[in-house]
């Protein structure tokens, strides 16, 4: 099921269907999404996340009835969807994606992978190659000053430079130097948006990074030690984007720069946030409902504002936590603010076991929050924002009953009996070509046959095998495994597919190696016979003359008291 989230999450912010639909960008990922949040639902155990879903729900439910515009509020309005089914779906989806949270490897690799296709796209928007969409539609102003403002597959260059904060932090969570690329990337990317609030987002969550890191002092010291060893490095980088500026190519953001000198305040919105303060006091307890800001607005949009922007028609308040009191009422923006608080909290507390991942979803969380004080929820955003948070909680907390581990522990239980020491060169036993690389865990066996002529019935083994002499050994306990990789989220071995063995006549027994109690011994041979999970199997017979090993043999099986009988 993870896999289908991880899936999703990347679809959603990829997917663009122009030529299909007028909101090519909008009306998929919608599908989409709701499309995963059907399949993937299941019904999670109690949690904070979960507790705030069903509030938010009751939330929305009382303030869409008393809209004055019911459909529009279910639904939303076309330009971006976010209405109550919608925002519904985001949170079954974060919920669904906080039950899986023991394999956020997988999830945060499909965020990373996402985000590299969509920053090689904006940035090849940038640079004036567009197969998909008209340039006309994100370039902005006339002659020397025209800017480039890249939407890459999001519709817009704010949403895509939100996006591309959570791909940069949530990329350092995962090991290897190919992350660490995608993380440079996306913030390429988000600078030639030329987007302020994307900047000033990454700034602070760069800043909760080195905060939430300091739990860990071999990690900071180790990060020391890198920016040392990479100094030069670093430097040279930065002379190449002073170059880059300086350059012919650099015009755009040059032009960019111009812009924020000439509108430092951005634009309309202190004015639009001060006026839509004043239209969220004027139903304080349940809003004016969700999507009807466009409509309900100029009741109490101020003269001032007319007149400074006459042509502009304000379909948001353009910022998260006034959307929602305007939308829900004080309910919504207080169950805004504790979503943030919980994901802040459940990955404070996670940082002693996993302070890397900790610190990288904490600054992600942290660098959205900030960039979306200037714009508002999109389904692309929403889903990353809020499957952050499930991941910030569903790493502090355990996986639920059920669900695999989220790191090898143990391994099945193999009972041997004991009889007579293994032979290196025993004639019925030959080294194996191709010996297990797992220690008898995770690759399926496939053994040969042992006769051209397919058997008709399970053989049984009461009369062809004489039972050990002496007493069974008791279990022994394998040893503890390393990790496999150094961050949650990796599967156990004990959480593979069962294996497909299949059982031979033996009527010996052998003693287990003490080059290894996992089944295999020095020569990567695997012992006569043995218990597996109660069932008598022989592995690595050697084949019949003339007759390949890869042939595999009829499934039979035998249960311990058979073979004993």
């Amino acid at each position: 099921m993870h896999w289908l989230l991880a899936v999703a999450i990347a679809g959603i912010a990829l997917i663009l269907t122009p030529g299909i639909s007028f909101y090519f960008d909008v009306t998929p990922k919608l599908l989409l999404l709701l499309a995963a949040t059907a399949i993937a639902w299941t019904w999670p155990r109690r949690s904070p996340l979960w507790i705030l879903t069903v509030l938010t729900a009751v939330s929305l439910a009382v303030s869409t009835a008393l809209s004055a515009n019911v459909p529009l509020s279910m639904f939303g309005t076309t330009w971006r969807r976010y209405g109550v089914v919608t925002q519904g779906a985001v949170l079954l989806f974060a919920l669904a994606i906080s039950t899986q949270a023991h394999r956020i490897g997988t999830i945060l690799r499909a965020i990373a992978g996402a985000g590299a296709l969509a920053a090689v796209y904006g940035i090849a928007q940038y640079f004036g190659f567009d197969p998909i969409l008209p340039s006309a539609g994100y370039h902005i102003g006339e002659g020397i000053w025209t800017i480039v403002r890249p939407p890459s597959t999001f519709g817009y260059v704010s949403y895509f430079a939100t996006w591309m904060l959570s791909v940069i932090f949530l990329s350092l969570a995962i090991p290897g130097r190919w992350w660490r690329g995608v993380a440079v990337l996306a913030g390429i990317a988000m600078l030639l948006t030329g987007t302020r609030a994307a900047i000033l987002g990454a700034v602070v969550g760069a800043v909760v990074w080195v905060v939430f890191s300091g739990a860990d002092d071999r990690f900071l010291s180790s990060a020391r030690r890198a920016i040392a060893r990479h100094r030069l490095l670093v430097m040279l980088a930065a002379i190449a984007a002073l170059v880059f500026i300086a350059s012919p190519a650099g015009l755009q953001l040059r032009s960019r720069f111009r812009w924020f000198v000439e509108d430092p305040w951005g634009g309309a919105r202190p004015l639009l946030w001060r006026d839509s303060f004043r239209m969220a006091l004027a139903h304080p307890l349940v809003g004016h409902g969700p999507e009807v800001f466009t409509a309900t607005f100029p009741k109490y949009e101020s003269p001032e504002l007319g007149r400074a922007y006459p042509d502009f028609a304000h379909e948001s308040a353009h910022n998260i936590f006034l959307d929602a009191f305007t939308a829900q009422g004080l309910p919504g923006l207080l169950l805004l603010v504790a979503f943030c608080t919980v994901g802040f909290r459940a990955a404070w507390r996670a940082r002693a076991a996993h302070p890397q991942v900790a610190a990288a979803l904490a600054a992600a969380l942290a660098a959205t929050i900030v960039a979306q004080q200037f714009t508002v929820f999109t389904i692309a955003t929403a889903t990353v924002f809020f499957a952050t948070i499930a991941l910030a909680v569903g790493l502090h907390r355990p996986p639920q009953p059920g669900a695999s581990p989220g790191a090898p522990h143990t391994l099945p239980r193999v009972h041997l009996c004991p009889q007579r020491p293994p032979s290196r060169r025993h004639p019925t036993r030959p080294r194996s070509r191709r010996p297990d690389r797992h220690h008898g865990v995770g690759r399926p066996l496939v053994f040969p046959k042992r006769s051209s002529t397919p058997r008709k019935s399970p053989p049984t083994f009461a009369h062809e095998s004489a039972p050990c002499s002496g007493p069974p050994m008791p279990p022994v306990a394998p040893p503890e495994l390393p990790r496999i990789r150094s961050m949650p989220g990796t599967a156990s071995p004990a959480s593979w597919p069962p294996r497909t063995i299949s059982p031979v006549r033996s009527k010996r027994c052998v003693r287990p190696s003490p080059h290894g109690q996992t089944g295999t011994n020095r020569t990567g041979r695997w012992p006569s016979c043995y218990f597996w999970n109660g069932v008598a199997t022989k592995a690595n017979r050697r084949p019949p003359r003339g007759r390949s090993r890869r042939g595999k043999a009829p499934e039979v099986t035998a249960t311990f008291a058979q073979f004993h009988k």
